[in-house]
């Protein structure tokens, strides 16, 4: 991918080398538009990567979920989204084992862009994907997984209120 997700996997190297020194440096990508946003470490020491690319899509850029081995070998990665923008922005593994990311979109939805959420099974086959949004731009950052196996997102709108951006 181009310099934003070598950056991005610098940026992880050096985190995971807190005071065990770097683990890897890698690059990932085509000849698109690549970038990673979120992380996030396995069990089995592995790692579930999310972002947008527009590398592997005849479509202007999809949300993705990228695995890589312990050392940053390119396991498998998966593609999500519709005919115009996804952004992947955080990844996290549910109760109920499922994989979600949050984004953003303007494929569907309301109008401009709107929150981005899906959900795979284990095995990343797609289970839900859903926009949230009003008529404006509205843009999801953050997702936590709750207990009884639903979601909180988290981001900025400016769907609701004439004077601005709220979150």
């Amino acid at each position: 991918m181009k310099k934003q997700l070598l950056f991005f996997a610098l940026i992880c190297s050096c985190f995971l080398g807190n005071a065990q020194g770097i683990k890897f440096k890698k690059s990932y990508g085509n000849s698109g538009f690549d970038f990673g946003r979120g992380v996030l470490q396995l069990q089995d020491s592995s790692y579930l990567i999310t972002g947008s690319s527009s590398s592997n899509s005849q479509n202007s850029a999809d949300a993705f979920i990228m695995h890589v081995d312990s050392l940053g070998e390119l396991i498998n990665t998966w593609f999500y989204g519709g005919s115009e923008t996804e952004w992947g922005e955080k990844i996290v593994i549910g109760a109920d084992s499922s994989i979600a990311i949050a984004g953003y979109s303007n494929s569907s939805g309301n109008g401009g862009f709107d929150f981005y959420f899906l959900k795979t099974d284990i095995n990343k086959s797609l289970v839900v994907e859903k926009t949230y949004g009003g008529t404006g731009w509205d843009f999801a950052y953050d997702l936590i997984p709750l207990a009884d196996s639903g979601y909180i997102m988290v981001g900025e709108t400016s769907s609701f209120d004439a004077s601005g951006t709220d979150a």
